[in-house]
């Protein structure tokens, strides 16, 4: 078959001399154009396999290329009758694992790992996770505010919380190639005057009294503005700002409430709004353009003084982030020409548009011609045939990330006229056609818009295009309202029409509308996937969360009360007071006081005991049983997919335990992290996939639904970086979830600069979002008219009004518990767990089972010069929790142990003295012949839980204490506290 750019595709294939740039459309094929271009050069000798370097955007980009390449090198040799060919792709397979296949960024951690002295860091430099990542810049950030410079930005900020910078010092640090200029201003004087002839006058304007029923803003304003004004305290600059912040933008006036006649509402309408504009215009916006200034100023000196100590103490640490990889490649390979000659010569880059300038620069200098002095990559000549790149400038959707477009057309320029390729094996040709109508209008290729290429469908078929007409009242329920329908269309398509789940992708602009479809498909009995939403929002996250933090620190007795009244427990205040009047308090120890708050106390004491006992995931497994969260949670109208909320929680806490942090260390580690959004489970396939626009990308479905009509957010500007050459400079506006408070004096004109990308961007999203469908595609539109109703499909919704019909309506035709079985199913299940519920078994202990003189103990010796405490079953507890931490960790040191025992006896407070005797019991232990053959075992097993069936019926449990393999069997160890000798 004759392909419309098959021109291009060999183009691609065989001009292996030539450095080329692919512009690959939506399903046109860019991975086979890679993968053709490097067969053939393995079959025709110019490549060698150890020579090609492949950088993707994603590892599961990079594995399902190495899949591709390999199936394409093995249908060559097939297909090949040159005996030449043959050899080299015989070769080439069996030397596959020598190319590298992978991310830019594990690229560069190879690279560095090459050359580490000369990259400035150490040779066992270790990568940072990105929660790490932010735990540890958090902890610079807070060191820093206790210095000089901290004080003097806490004067400065007065009543803005520090906190409220992190999110700028994450931009500060996500931009270390730039810099962040700003003048300093002087503090603005304090404009009382006109503030209160401005008053004055509105007083006298303001209708008496304000119809309480108003929906004008500027009577809205005005009374608000009049009360604080009225209340102000005139030393404090923020209430100042408070006052003058009203009026930053101008209100909307809603005439009828301000006089009975037209006449009059004209008039008081030209007096009313001449004072606003004036004040706002005057006073208003001069005044907060050099507080914000004054206030930039001191943000960026200070958070620039942050990265500056954070980047030098990754460097202490031996810490290298995920920025980092790429900046000290950069430093490099610029600085050292002799880390330029890398053994890969060949270097092949896929979705080129999501790549930012100094991930562009690596490549550029790993293709350079050796010899050159030039410091510009820009400027570069770069060796035939070394470098190839695949990306669509229409599909950049990547900003936030420092994706830019500008670089990608600069690359464009740079490496000749670029490959067009328009043959999509997607999309059967109604959906191509439909997409061609709709973009060829709206990417008209400026400096920040892709240019429309058109796609030509190489598929045979009817597919169509549907509108989805949702004409409920609010705007802010069409997702609600919707989300029902489209459930039952998949499920009656899949009963009825022969589709599979997988068929199925359900896309939405806001995260906050995926639990939504998810619950609607999840109550129909759908297997449903959701990416792209938060565990945070949901009530039973919440609780937990709340929960474990009263676990883990049980002296917060604010928390603790909260917690008494909150779902859990529900006690009112009344309760909770005749507690305390009756001499009750809120802390772990038995009291006097209400039954029922005692109770409540007592079941957070067994849960405090499993989480200071147990393997944090452990304990957090059994708190979600005790408490019954997870039943909670498949009750409610998230149902099924926020008990999963609820798992993804626990499994996160698991894996943090298994690092070594305390519960208190891991539930801020779990909040910091929070704002990822869990990945898709790759182990389930056919199930209906509901996701957030962004997370589509790469993506495709023979079905696909542009869900929720309304919602989206307002374009927001928050950072701005101009690059001219090698320099680059960032500017940012600052703000809390109320207000600005710091910005540079002439942002609006950055602002105006990188809203026209944003808007731009926006657009590739319609574009990424219109090309998923190979079959069918369906676009929502609310039918309503509210004028404060954003619409994200808007552009679309010109060409599906006029030109789309309805989704049809699809019956499943069958009996509920009939033929699709769902309600059987269902009994079936319910049957089957009760009876799984009955007891077939009883459990019982080593302890209970074994005689004391059957069991082989080791008991720790006592410390020197002093007799072994008295304190029973806490103090063996506490030898044990500390022996199992050592014998886990060698390395921990007299410090590291200390720290651990004051956790351990936290809420055994009559312990603490015996702390430094415990100390020195551990101590001796490292001294003794058991900690010298645990070293030197093969194996070391601490805590083993096992279980073993006694006779039929019966289980016994238990836990070693320690198991060592010395190499010639398996010693078991048990840890006595309780008597002076071994029996």
């Amino acid at each position: 078959m004759k392909l419309p750019d098959q021109y291009e595709r060999d183009l691609i294939r065989y001009q292996l001399d030539r450095n080329l740039m692919v512009e690959a459309s939506a399903g046109t094929g860019k991975t086979h154009s890679l993968s053709s271009r490097m067969v053939e050069g393995v079959a025709s000798g110019c490549y060698r396999v150890e020579e090609m370097a492949c950088v993707t955007f994603t590892r599961k980009a990079a594995a399902e290329l190495r899949g591709r390449l390999q199936l394409a090198l093995e249908g060559e040799l097939r297909e090949s009758s040159d005996e030449a060919r043959c050899s080299r792709l015989h070769q080439a397979l069996a030397d596959l694992d020598r190319m590298f296949l992978g991310t830019l960024h594990s690229f560069c951690a190879g690279l560095l790992r090459e050359h580490p002295t000369r990259a400035g860091i150490s040779p066992g430099f270790r990568e940072l996770e990105d929660g790490e990542d932010e735990s540890l810049r958090h902890l610079v950030f807070c060191r820093t505010l206790e210095e000089p410079a901290g004080h003097r930005l806490l004067k400065a900020l007065s009543w803005i919380k520090p906190e409220e910078l992190l999110e700028a010092l994450g931009t500060v640090c996500n931009h270390p190639d730039a810099s962040f200029p700003a003048i300093e201003v002087e503090l603005p004087a304090l404009v009382w005057e006109p503030v209160d002839a401005f008053a004055l006058e509105l007083e006298g304007l303001l209708p008496e009294p304000v119809d309480p029923r108003t929906t004008c803003n500027i009577q809205i304003r005005g009374r608000r503005f009049l009360d604080r004004w009225r209340s102000a305290n005139r030393g404090k600059l923020f209430d100042l700002v408070q006052l003058l912040a009203e009026w930053e933008r101008t209100p909307k006036m809603v005439m009828k409430y301000w006089a009975p006649t037209r006449a009059e509402q004209l008039a008081v309408r030209e007096r009313v709004l001449e004072r606003v504009e004036g004040f706002r215009t005057r006073v208003v916006l001069s005044f907060l353009e050099q507080w914000r200034a004054f206030l930039y100023f001191e943000c960026v000196q200070f958070l620039l003084l942050v990265r500056e100590r954070y980047t030098a103490e990754r460097r202490r640490r031996g810490l290298v982030s995920f920025g980092d990889l790429v900046t000290r490649a950069v430093e490099l390979l610029r600085h050292h020409p002799c880390t330029r000659e890398s053994r890969y010569r060949f270097l092949f880059v896929d979705e080129f548009q999501d790549t930012d300038p100094l991930q562009a620069e690596v490549i550029f200098w790993l293709a350079a011609e050796p010899g050159q002095d030039e410091t510009d990559w820009t400027r570069l000549r770069l060796r035939p045939g070394a470098l190839f790149v695949v990306g669509d400038p229409k599909q950049s959707i990547y900003r936030f990330r420092s994706a830019d477009i500008d670089t990608y057309s600069l690359v464009a320029d740079r490496l000749g006229p670029v490959v067009r390729l328009c043959a999509s094996f997607r999309s059967l040709p109604a959906l191509c056609d439909w997409s061609n109508r709709v973009f060829q209008g709206l990417l008209l290729g400026s400096p920040e818009q892709a240019a429309f290429s058109p796609l030509t469908s190489m598929r045979e078929g009817e597919g169509r295009v549907f509108s989805l007409s949702e004409s409920c009242y609010r705007y802010q329920d069409a997702a609600a309202c919707e989300a029902p329908r489209i459930a039952e269309w998949i499920r009656a398509a899949v009963l009825k029409r022969g589709y599979r789940w997988g068929d199925f992708l359900v896309l939405t602009v806001r995260r906050d509308d995926l639990s939504h479809y998810a619950h609607a498909l999840e109550v129909r009995g759908v297997p449903v996937e959701v990416t792209g939403r938060r565990s945070e929002g949901t009530e039973p996250v919440e609780t937990l969360l709340e929960l474990l933090t009263v676990l883990g620190d049980p002296r917060d007795q604010v928390a603790m009360v909260g917690m008494l009244r909150g779902p859990l427990f529900g006690l009112d205040d009344d309760t909770l007071f005749r507690h305390r009047q009756a001499g009750g308090a809120f802390t772990w120890w038995e009291g006097p006081g209400e039954s029922a708050v005692n109770d409540a106390l007592e079941r957070l004491r067994t849960m405090r005991a499993w989480v200071r006992t147990l393997p944090l995931g452990a304990a957090v497994e059994r708190i979600l049983e005790e408490t019954g969260l997870v039943a909670r949670a498949a009750s409610r109208p998230g149902g099924p997919s926020e008990a999963a909320e609820l798992y993804r929680v626990a499994d996160q806490i698991r894996r943090l335990g298994k690092t070594g942090l305390l519960l208190p260390d891991a539930l801020r580690e779990i909040r910091l992290q929070r704002d990822q959004p869990p990945a898709l489970d790759v182990g389930r396939k056919d199930v209906v996939r509901v996701m957030n626009l962004h997370q589509a990308k790469g993506l495709e479905a023979r079905v696909v639904f542009l869900a929720s009509p309304t919602g989206g957010s307002e374009l927001r500007a928050k950072t701005r970086v101009v690059r001219s050459g090698r320099a680059a400079q960032a500017f940012m506006s600052i703000r809390n979830m109320w207000q600005v408070f710091a910005q540079p004096a002439d942002w609006p004109q950055h602002q105006q600069a990188e809203l026209s990308y944003l808007a731009a961007e926006r657009t590739r999203l319609l574009y990424v979002a219109a090309t998923r469908a190979r079959e069918l595609l369906v676009v929502s539109r609310w039918t309503g008219t509210h004028g404060s109703a954003r619409r994200p499909w808007a552009p679309l919704e010109a060409f599906v009004s006029e030109e789309l019909a309805e989704l049809p309506r699809v019956e499943a035709e069958v009996e509920p518990g009939s033929a699709d079985g769902l309600d059987e199913a269902r009994c079936r299940w319910r049957a089957e767990r009760e009876a799984a519920r009955l007891p077939s078994w009883r459990r019982t202990s080593v302890r209970a089972e074994c005689s004391e003189g059957s069991l082989h103990v080791w008991i720790p010796p006592a410390p020197p010069n002093a007799e072994r405490p008295d304190s029973g079953a806490m103090w063996g507890d506490l030898i044990h929790r500390l022996l199992e931490q050592v014998m886990r960790n060698p390395s921990l040191s007299r410090s590291d142990l200390q720290r651990l025992a004051e956790w351990y006896v936290l809420d055994t407070p009559e312990l603490v003295d015996l702390i430094p005797q415990a100390l020195r019991t551990i101590e001796k232990v490292k001294q003794s012949e058991l900690w010298t053959r645990a070293l030197s075992a093969e194996r070391r097993l601490v805590e083993v839980p096992f279980g073993v069936l006694a006779e039929e019926g019966k289980m016994v449990f238990g836990i070693l204490d320690l198991a060592l393999d010395t190499g010639e069997g398996w010693e078991l160890v048990d840890y006595k506290t309780d008597r002076q000798k071994v029996d």
